[in-house]
Formats: C-alpha cells, structure tokens, sequence
C-alpha cells in the first residue's frame, strides 16, 4: 500500500494539522504542502492566484519589499530571497 508522504515545511515544521476556521479566509490562504516555499514567480502573470501561493512563501515576498512611501520596490532586497527565507525559518 502506498504510504503518503509527510511534507514538513523547512523539514522541521508539520503543516497537516493547521485548520483555517474563517470561511472568508479560507479561499485567501494556501497551506499547500512544500519543503520549500519558494515558487520561482511561476503565478506571476495568472489573475487571482495569489490564493494558490503559500501564505509563508507571501510573507517573504511582502519582507522583501521596504516600503511603500515613495513608491520604489527595486534595490536592497531585490534577488535575496533565500536569505528572506532563512529569516522567516
């Protein structure tokens, strides 16, 4: 019989227990299985799937941005994503 694999994020993390109780929430935040949260952009250019990301791999995307006053979103953090994500781990 076939064993189904127990994913845990960062391999120290088990996600299958997490239940999102909020019906308005629970189409908003993905808690797709993943070693690693990190999508390489691939939904990048499909409209509402935002959703199909998963909610650590968004908080490291909204880490990388600084701010917001001047608008500008390039520069320090710009292709540092592994060191985001080993902040957030």
């Amino acid at each position: 019989m076939a064993e189904t694999k127990n994913f845990l994020l960062f391999r120290k993390w088990d996600m299958s227990d997490i239940e999102i109780k909020d019906p308005g929430l629970k189409t908003a935040i993905s808690l797709r299985k993943q070693i690693l949260p990190y999508t390489f952009g691939r939904s990048a250019l499909k409209r509402f799937n935002k959703a199909e990301v998963n909610i650590v791999e968004r908080l490291c995307n909204k880490v990388m941005h600084f701010g917001k006053k001047y608008a500008k979103n390039t520069g320090r953090m710009t292709g540092k994503k592994t060191k985001v994500l080993n902040t957030v781990k």
